[in-house]
Protein backbone atom coordinates (compact mmCIF):
# COMPACT_ATOMS: atom_id res chain seq x y z
CA UNK A 1 0.00 0.00 0.00
CA UNK A 2 1.06 3.62 -0.44
CA UNK A 3 0.98 6.33 2.22
CA UNK A 4 1.26 10.07 1.65
CA UNK A 5 2.26 12.69 4.19
CA UNK A 6 -0.41 15.39 3.99
CA UNK A 7 0.98 17.11 7.10
CA UNK A 8 3.41 19.98 7.54
CA UNK A 9 6.20 18.12 9.36
CA UNK A 10 8.29 15.03 8.58
CA UNK A 11 6.42 11.80 9.34
CA UNK A 12 8.60 9.36 11.29
CA UNK A 13 6.12 6.79 12.62
CA UNK A 14 2.62 5.54 11.89
CA UNK A 15 0.27 2.69 12.74
CA UNK A 16 -1.45 1.03 9.79
CA UNK A 17 -4.64 -0.88 10.61
CA UNK A 18 -6.03 -3.28 8.01
CA UNK A 19 -8.93 -5.71 7.77
CA UNK A 20 -10.01 -8.25 5.15
CA UNK A 21 -13.80 -8.46 4.84
CA UNK A 22 -15.22 -8.64 8.40
CA UNK A 23 -12.21 -10.45 9.85
CA UNK A 24 -9.59 -9.48 12.39
CA UNK A 25 -8.21 -5.95 12.37
CA UNK A 26 -4.40 -6.25 12.15
CA UNK A 27 -1.88 -3.52 12.92
CA UNK A 28 1.47 -2.74 11.35
CA UNK A 29 3.96 -0.26 12.78
CA UNK A 30 5.82 1.85 10.25
CA UNK A 31 8.94 3.88 11.00
CA UNK A 32 10.90 6.02 8.58
CA UNK A 33 11.27 9.58 7.34
CA UNK A 34 8.59 10.91 5.01
CA UNK A 35 8.70 14.57 4.01
CA UNK A 36 5.49 16.61 3.65
CA UNK A 37 3.79 15.86 0.33
CA UNK A 38 5.88 12.73 -0.27
CA UNK A 39 4.75 9.13 -0.62
CA UNK A 40 6.21 5.73 0.21
CA UNK A 41 5.12 2.19 -0.56
CA UNK A 42 4.71 -0.37 2.22
CA UNK A 43 4.34 -4.14 1.92
CA UNK A 44 1.99 -5.45 4.60
CA UNK A 45 2.14 -9.03 5.89
CA UNK A 46 0.32 -11.48 3.61
CA UNK A 47 -3.33 -12.37 4.11
CA UNK A 48 -5.07 -15.41 2.64
CA UNK A 49 -8.52 -15.56 1.06
CA UNK A 50 -10.61 -18.01 -0.93
CA UNK A 51 -11.92 -17.45 -4.46
CA UNK A 52 -14.59 -14.75 -4.65
CA UNK A 53 -15.08 -11.03 -4.05
CA UNK A 54 -13.37 -9.44 -1.05
CA UNK A 55 -12.97 -6.02 0.55
CA UNK A 56 -9.76 -4.76 2.11
CA UNK A 57 -9.98 -1.78 4.45
CA UNK A 58 -6.88 0.06 5.66
CA UNK A 59 -6.66 3.12 7.91
CA UNK A 60 -3.87 4.94 9.70
CA UNK A 61 -3.57 6.13 13.31
CA UNK A 62 -0.99 7.66 15.67
CA UNK A 63 1.12 9.74 13.23
CA UNK A 64 4.38 10.54 15.05
CA UNK A 65 2.77 9.08 18.18
CA UNK A 66 0.02 11.71 18.33
CA UNK A 67 -3.67 11.95 17.50
CA UNK A 68 -4.44 12.83 13.88
CA UNK A 69 -6.63 15.93 13.84
CA UNK A 70 -7.53 15.48 10.14
CA UNK A 71 -8.92 11.97 9.67
CA UNK A 72 -10.79 12.51 6.41
CA UNK A 73 -7.92 11.10 4.34
CA UNK A 74 -6.88 8.27 6.67
CA UNK A 75 -9.01 5.41 5.29
CA UNK A 76 -9.03 3.51 2.01
CA UNK A 77 -11.25 0.62 0.94
CA UNK A 78 -10.60 -1.65 -2.04
CA UNK A 79 -12.79 -4.41 -3.45
CA UNK A 80 -11.06 -7.18 -5.41
CA UNK A 81 -11.73 -10.62 -6.84
CA UNK A 82 -9.81 -13.87 -6.53
CA UNK A 83 -10.38 -16.49 -9.18
CA UNK A 84 -9.38 -20.14 -9.28
CA UNK A 85 -10.22 -20.29 -13.00
CA UNK A 86 -7.43 -20.54 -15.53
CA UNK A 87 -8.04 -18.88 -18.90
CA UNK A 88 -7.30 -20.81 -22.08
CA UNK A 89 -5.75 -18.86 -24.97
CA UNK A 90 -6.55 -17.06 -27.17
CA UNK A 91 -7.32 -14.04 -25.01
CA UNK A 92 -9.33 -11.32 -26.77
CA UNK A 93 -10.47 -8.18 -24.93
CA UNK A 94 -11.95 -5.14 -26.64
CA UNK A 95 -13.86 -3.59 -23.71
CA UNK A 96 -17.12 -3.75 -25.65
CA UNK A 97 -19.07 -5.24 -22.76
CA UNK A 98 -20.35 -2.61 -20.34
CA UNK A 99 -19.20 -4.72 -17.37
CA UNK A 100 -15.99 -3.23 -16.00
CA UNK A 101 -13.55 -4.63 -15.27
CA UNK A 102 -14.21 -7.31 -17.89
CA UNK A 103 -14.62 -10.94 -16.92
CA UNK A 104 -11.24 -12.61 -16.20
CA UNK A 105 -9.58 -9.22 -15.59
CA UNK A 106 -9.05 -7.36 -12.31
CA UNK A 107 -8.39 -3.73 -11.41
CA UNK A 108 -5.92 -2.51 -8.79
CA UNK A 109 -6.85 1.14 -8.40
CA UNK A 110 -6.75 2.82 -4.99
CA UNK A 111 -7.26 6.30 -6.39
CA UNK A 112 -10.21 8.52 -5.51
CA UNK A 113 -11.74 9.15 -7.97
CA UNK A 114 -10.63 5.96 -9.76
CA UNK A 115 -8.02 6.34 -12.46
CA UNK A 116 -9.13 3.47 -14.70
CA UNK A 117 -12.52 3.59 -16.40
CA UNK A 118 -14.23 2.03 -19.38
CA UNK A 119 -14.28 4.85 -21.93
CA UNK A 120 -17.17 4.58 -24.39
CA UNK A 121 -16.22 7.30 -26.88
CA UNK A 122 -13.07 5.96 -28.57
CA UNK A 123 -11.73 2.55 -29.56
CA UNK A 124 -8.61 1.30 -31.30
CA UNK A 125 -8.14 2.87 -34.76
CA UNK A 126 -11.83 3.83 -34.77
CA UNK A 127 -12.91 0.20 -35.22
CA UNK A 128 -14.91 0.32 -31.99
CA UNK A 129 -16.15 2.90 -29.52
CA UNK A 130 -14.76 1.48 -26.29
CA UNK A 131 -11.38 1.28 -24.58
CA UNK A 132 -9.84 1.53 -21.13
CA UNK A 133 -8.83 5.05 -20.13
CA UNK A 134 -6.29 6.05 -17.48
CA UNK A 135 -7.45 9.52 -16.47
CA UNK A 136 -4.17 11.37 -16.46
CA UNK A 137 -5.60 14.89 -16.55
CA UNK A 138 -7.31 14.74 -13.16
CA UNK A 139 -5.11 12.50 -11.00
CA UNK A 140 -1.63 13.45 -9.72
CA UNK A 141 1.31 11.07 -9.15
CA UNK A 142 -0.65 7.82 -9.12
CA UNK A 143 -0.55 4.21 -10.29
CA UNK A 144 -3.27 1.74 -11.26
CA UNK A 145 -3.19 -1.67 -12.93
CA UNK A 146 -5.29 -3.96 -15.11
CA UNK A 147 -4.40 -7.59 -14.30
CA UNK A 148 -5.40 -10.75 -16.14
CA UNK A 149 -6.54 -14.00 -14.61
CA UNK A 150 -4.00 -16.84 -14.87
CA UNK A 151 -3.57 -17.94 -18.49
CA UNK A 152 -2.57 -21.51 -19.40
CA UNK A 153 0.48 -21.53 -21.70
CA UNK A 154 1.16 -25.28 -21.47
CA UNK A 155 -0.11 -26.09 -24.97
CA UNK A 156 0.87 -22.86 -26.71
CA UNK A 157 3.39 -22.98 -29.56
CA UNK A 158 5.95 -20.23 -30.16
CA UNK A 159 5.79 -17.52 -31.27
CA UNK A 160 3.40 -16.42 -28.51
CA UNK A 161 2.34 -12.80 -28.85
CA UNK A 162 0.59 -10.23 -26.71
CA UNK A 163 -0.71 -7.35 -28.81
CA UNK A 164 -2.66 -4.23 -27.91
CA UNK A 165 -3.48 -0.78 -29.24
CA UNK A 166 -2.47 2.33 -27.34
CA UNK A 167 -3.20 6.04 -27.72
CA UNK A 168 -1.65 8.89 -25.73
CA UNK A 169 -0.81 12.57 -26.07
CA UNK A 170 1.40 14.54 -23.69
CA UNK A 171 -0.17 17.60 -22.06
CA UNK A 172 3.10 19.55 -22.20
CA UNK A 173 6.85 18.96 -22.35
CA UNK A 174 6.90 18.08 -18.64
CA UNK A 175 4.41 15.20 -18.89
CA UNK A 176 5.78 11.95 -17.43
CA UNK A 177 2.84 9.56 -17.85
CA UNK A 178 3.85 5.98 -18.61
CA UNK A 179 2.60 2.51 -19.46
CA UNK A 180 4.37 -0.67 -18.38
CA UNK A 181 3.44 -4.30 -19.01
CA UNK A 182 4.59 -7.02 -16.62
CA UNK A 183 4.31 -10.81 -16.55
CA UNK A 184 4.29 -13.18 -13.57
CA UNK A 185 4.30 -16.97 -13.29
CA UNK A 186 4.12 -17.15 -9.48
CA UNK A 187 0.78 -15.45 -8.73
CA UNK A 188 2.33 -12.03 -8.45
CA UNK A 189 5.22 -12.76 -6.08
CA UNK A 190 7.61 -11.52 -8.77
CA UNK A 191 6.91 -9.56 -11.95
CA UNK A 192 9.07 -9.23 -15.06
CA UNK A 193 8.74 -6.03 -17.08
CA UNK A 194 8.22 -6.76 -20.78
CA UNK A 195 7.23 -3.30 -22.07
CA UNK A 196 7.86 0.25 -20.88
CA UNK A 197 7.17 3.58 -22.56
CA UNK A 198 6.99 7.07 -21.08
CA UNK A 199 6.11 10.55 -22.36
CA UNK A 200 7.42 11.01 -25.93
CA UNK A 201 8.07 7.29 -26.42
CA UNK A 202 4.48 6.52 -25.41
CA UNK A 203 2.87 9.37 -27.38
CA UNK A 204 0.88 8.57 -30.51
CA UNK A 205 -0.37 12.12 -31.12
CA UNK A 206 0.90 15.71 -30.75
CA UNK A 207 0.67 17.49 -27.42
CA UNK A 208 -2.79 18.71 -26.50
CA UNK A 209 -3.62 20.92 -23.54
CA UNK A 210 -7.02 19.41 -22.98
CA UNK A 211 -8.44 15.99 -22.09
CA UNK A 212 -7.05 13.76 -24.83
CA UNK A 213 -9.53 11.62 -26.78
CA UNK A 214 -7.83 9.86 -29.70
CA UNK A 215 -8.92 10.11 -33.31
CA UNK A 216 -8.82 6.87 -35.35
CA UNK A 217 -5.38 7.73 -36.75
CA UNK A 218 -3.90 8.46 -33.31
CA UNK A 219 -3.42 4.86 -32.22
CA UNK A 220 -0.41 2.55 -32.36
CA UNK A 221 -0.30 -1.25 -32.29
CA UNK A 222 2.20 -2.82 -29.89
CA UNK A 223 3.53 -6.39 -29.94
CA UNK A 224 5.20 -8.18 -27.02
CA UNK A 225 6.91 -11.54 -27.53
CA UNK A 226 5.95 -13.97 -24.72
CA UNK A 227 7.42 -17.08 -26.36
CA UNK A 228 9.75 -17.66 -23.41
CA UNK A 229 6.71 -18.52 -21.28
CA UNK A 230 5.64 -21.48 -23.44
CA UNK A 231 4.86 -24.48 -21.23
CA UNK A 232 3.96 -22.41 -18.15
CA UNK A 233 0.65 -23.25 -16.49
CA UNK A 234 -0.23 -19.95 -14.79
CA UNK A 235 0.85 -16.78 -16.57
CA UNK A 236 -0.62 -13.40 -15.65
CA UNK A 237 -0.23 -10.09 -17.47
CA UNK A 238 -0.38 -6.69 -15.77
CA UNK A 239 -0.87 -3.36 -17.54
CA UNK A 240 0.43 -0.70 -15.15
CA UNK A 241 -0.50 2.93 -15.75
CA UNK A 242 1.26 5.90 -14.16
CA UNK A 243 -0.19 9.42 -14.48
CA UNK A 244 0.75 12.76 -12.97
CA UNK A 245 -1.64 15.42 -14.24
CA UNK A 246 -0.35 14.85 -17.75
CA UNK A 247 -2.93 13.36 -20.08
CA UNK A 248 -5.13 10.34 -20.68
CA UNK A 249 -3.75 6.95 -21.74
CA UNK A 250 -6.05 4.66 -23.75
CA UNK A 251 -5.60 0.91 -24.33
CA UNK A 252 -7.80 -1.31 -26.50
CA UNK A 253 -7.87 -4.65 -28.34
CA UNK A 254 -5.74 -6.78 -26.04
CA UNK A 255 -5.01 -10.09 -27.78
CA UNK A 256 -2.88 -13.06 -26.77
CA UNK A 257 -2.31 -15.91 -29.23
CA UNK A 258 0.30 -18.36 -30.46
CA UNK A 259 1.50 -19.62 -33.86
CA UNK A 260 -1.01 -22.48 -34.01
CA UNK A 261 -3.97 -20.25 -33.19
CA UNK A 262 -2.71 -17.70 -35.69
CA UNK A 263 -2.24 -20.16 -38.53
CA UNK A 264 -5.54 -21.89 -37.89
CA UNK A 265 -7.67 -18.80 -37.38
CA UNK A 266 -6.21 -16.18 -39.69
CA UNK A 267 -6.11 -16.97 -43.39
CA UNK A 268 -2.58 -16.34 -44.66
CA UNK A 269 -3.77 -16.35 -48.30
CA UNK A 270 -4.11 -12.55 -47.91
CA UNK A 271 -0.29 -12.42 -47.92
CA UNK A 272 1.76 -13.96 -50.71
CA UNK A 273 5.41 -14.77 -50.07
CA UNK A 274 7.86 -15.76 -52.80
CA UNK A 275 10.17 -17.42 -53.30
CA UNK A 276 9.48 -19.71 -50.37
CA UNK A 277 11.84 -21.51 -49.67
CA UNK A 278 14.35 -18.70 -50.18
CA UNK A 279 18.03 -18.09 -49.66
CA UNK A 280 18.13 -14.28 -49.85
CA UNK A 281 15.44 -11.79 -50.87
CA UNK A 282 11.82 -12.67 -50.04
CA UNK A 283 9.01 -10.64 -51.61
CA UNK A 284 5.88 -10.02 -49.52
CA UNK A 285 2.62 -8.97 -51.21
CA UNK A 286 0.39 -7.51 -48.50
CA UNK A 287 -3.39 -6.94 -48.33
CA UNK A 288 -3.11 -3.15 -47.93
CA UNK A 289 -0.67 -0.24 -47.89
CA UNK A 290 -1.53 0.66 -44.28
CA UNK A 291 1.26 1.03 -41.75
CA UNK A 292 2.20 -2.33 -40.25
CA UNK A 293 5.06 -4.67 -39.46
CA UNK A 294 6.39 -8.07 -40.46
CA UNK A 295 8.09 -10.12 -37.77
CA UNK A 296 10.09 -13.28 -38.51
CA UNK A 297 10.45 -15.80 -35.68
CA UNK A 298 12.70 -18.79 -35.21
CA UNK A 299 11.37 -22.27 -34.43
CA UNK A 300 11.78 -21.57 -30.70
CA UNK A 301 9.84 -18.31 -30.93
CA UNK A 302 12.64 -15.74 -30.90
CA UNK A 303 12.10 -12.61 -32.97
CA UNK A 304 15.04 -12.65 -35.41
CA UNK A 305 13.98 -9.91 -37.83
CA UNK A 306 11.35 -7.17 -37.94
CA UNK A 307 10.56 -4.67 -40.68
CA UNK A 308 8.02 -1.86 -40.67
CA UNK A 309 5.96 -1.34 -43.81
CA UNK A 310 3.63 1.31 -45.21
CA UNK A 311 3.22 -0.10 -48.72
CA UNK A 312 1.39 -3.06 -50.21
CA UNK A 313 4.62 -4.94 -50.97
CA UNK A 314 8.13 -5.17 -49.61
CA UNK A 315 11.35 -7.14 -50.12
CA UNK A 316 12.99 -8.62 -47.03
CA UNK A 317 16.54 -9.96 -47.06
CA UNK A 318 16.86 -13.17 -45.01
CA UNK A 319 20.36 -14.09 -46.21
CA UNK A 320 21.70 -13.55 -42.67
CA UNK A 321 19.34 -16.15 -41.16
CA UNK A 322 20.41 -19.72 -40.54
CA UNK A 323 18.90 -22.49 -42.64
CA UNK A 324 15.61 -23.72 -41.18
CA UNK A 325 11.88 -23.14 -40.74
CA UNK A 326 10.62 -19.77 -39.54
CA UNK A 327 7.23 -18.18 -38.85
CA UNK A 328 6.32 -14.77 -40.27
CA UNK A 329 3.64 -12.56 -38.76
CA UNK A 330 2.14 -9.54 -40.50
CA UNK A 331 0.00 -7.12 -38.50
CA UNK A 332 -1.49 -3.78 -39.50
CA UNK A 333 -3.59 -1.49 -37.36
CA UNK A 334 -6.39 -3.24 -35.54
CA UNK A 335 -6.54 -6.16 -37.98
CA UNK A 336 -5.94 -9.72 -36.84
CA UNK A 337 -2.37 -10.94 -37.43
CA UNK A 338 -1.64 -13.00 -40.54
CA UNK A 339 0.81 -15.79 -39.80
CA UNK A 340 2.55 -18.27 -42.08
CA UNK A 341 5.65 -20.38 -42.54
CA UNK A 342 8.86 -19.26 -44.21
CA UNK A 343 11.66 -21.66 -45.12
CA UNK A 344 15.28 -20.45 -45.31
CA UNK A 345 17.46 -22.54 -47.63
Amino acid sequence: MRIRNYGQVILTSLTINYQLDSGTVYTFSWNGSLAPGSTTDIVLPALTAVAGTHTLIAFTTDPNGTTDLNTFNDTRMHTFDITSNVVIAPVVEGFENTTFPPATWFINDFNVPPMLIRFASAGGFGNSTSSIRARGRVIPNAYASLVSSPIDFTSLVAPISLTFNVAYAMYNASSTDSLNVYVTTDCGETWTRKYSKTANALATAPMVQANFTPDPNEWRNEIIDLSSYAGQQNVQVRFEFYVDMGNNIHVDDINLYDAVIGINEHDNSAVSVFPNPAAGIVHFNLPSSNTGSIGIYSAIGSLVKEVHVNESSIDVNIADLQTGIYVYRYISGNSKPIIGKLVKE
